[in-house]
């Protein structure tokens, strides 16, 4: 299982947030604030867990 962050940055250094990252906006690929790992965003979504509808919030992945 890979580690969820709040968090990335883009090819020229700028930094992301999740909740308000939008796919093309940076430059890509994104990467890790700590590492040179690459990331990929998860948008925020709703998951159906026992009959009961849960808010996922954004974030890299």
């Amino acid at each position: 299982m890979g580690i969820k962050m709040g968090v990335a940055l883009d090819s020229a250094g700028r930094e992301w947030h999740a909740d308000t990252y939008v796919k093309g906006q940076g430059l890509e690929p994104l990467r890790c604030e700590r590492c040179p790992t690459p990331v990929a965003h998860q948008a925020a979504h709703t998951r159906e867990r026992d009959d009961r509808s849960i808010y996922v919030p954004a974030y890299f992945r």
